[in-house]
């Protein structure tokens, strides 16, 4: 590419994202609403005698109550289930969602939350699962975590933004991608970066990312990129749990395998949040 060709796709590029300020990306994503309460405080004993002989060897304290984790049917066999040693399940607990397929199968575990509840039924089939930091969204084979969105609150991109990120996508941006995709979608976060205003700067497209992941862009009080992670469908959030070597919240990013957290300081993996594993419900 010769650098007055590099020009052009730079300056087109640029007029594609200043498109993005428009009304066309003025409203975010809504955030899935939950729907339903899953309490134990009123087990179903019936419910509860089906989990006790899956897990009553393993686990003193089992209390279940019946869901729907898809469209009411004539087959209510979906189930939640808190598991602990603890009396009053206070410390240790875990709660597991199990789903009747033929065997009872286990779709779903975690630390006990606080808050768990579950939104309506989704595309796939199944609802999601929301529990105190975090929603579960069924893909048809596992429930997978999202990111965090605990402290961040999209807006749209600023002239300044959209030219730092023309200018560093522009590489690998041809027109006809442009004229098959349309413009990618730009969605920046102000994040307070321990003591000063920061950016988190997430774009999409499939011009840009292809089958692969999306470009993440930190970006400093200055408007300087210091760091440029990647993420699946450019998803990204804040860890409400873990902090960096600066005490920055862990940087949450979207992964084939769940979601990786990383520092904003470093760029260094901190953690990770996996995919959830269907198992035989009670196999140790």
């Amino acid at each position: 590419m010769t650098s007055r060709t590099a020009m052009r796709v730079g300056a087109l590029c640029f007029a594609a994202l200043v498109a993005l300020a428009g009304p066309a990306m003025a409203q975010s994503p809504a955030s899935p609403v939950q729907t339903e309460t899953v309490s134990f405080a009123d087990a179903d004993p019936q419910a509860t005698q089906i989990a006790r002989r899956m897990y009553g060897q393993e686990f003193s304290h089992v209390r279940a109550v019946r869901v729907w984790l898809e469209a009411p049917s004539d087959d209510p066999e979906q189930l939640f289930v808190e598991l602990g040693n603890d009396r009053g399940c206070v410390e240790g607990c875990l709660q597991v969602a199990l789903f009747h397929n033929e065997q009872w199968l286990e779709i779903f575990r975690q630390p006990r939350s606080e808050r768990l509840g579950l939104t309506g039924v989704t595309a796939t089939g199944m609802k999601s699962i929301i529990t105190d930091d975090r929603l579960w969204s069924w893909n048809a084979r596992n429930y997978v975590p999202e990111p965090s969105k605990d402290g961040l609150t999209r807006r749209d991109a600023n002239e300044t933004e959209l030219a730092l990120v023309a200018e560093q996508v522009s590489g690998g941006f041809d027109a006809g991608d442009r004229s098959a995709f349309g413009p990618p979608e730009v969605d920046v976060y102000d994040v307070d970066m321990n003591g000063y205003l920061g950016k988190i700067i997430a774009v999409r497209s499939p011009a840009i990312c292809g089958q692969s992941t999306c470009p993440v862009y930190l970006v400093n009080a200055d408007d300087q990129i210091f760091r440029v992670l990647r993420s699946l469908e450019g998803e990204v959030g804040l860890s409400r749990r873990i902090r960096d070597e600066q005490a920055f919240r862990g940087i949450e990013l979207l992964t084939r395998n769940g979601i990786s957290i990383v520092s904003s300081s470093s760029g260094k993996r901190l953690g990770s949040v996996p995919v959830q594993i269907v198992r035989i419900a009670g196999a140790q």
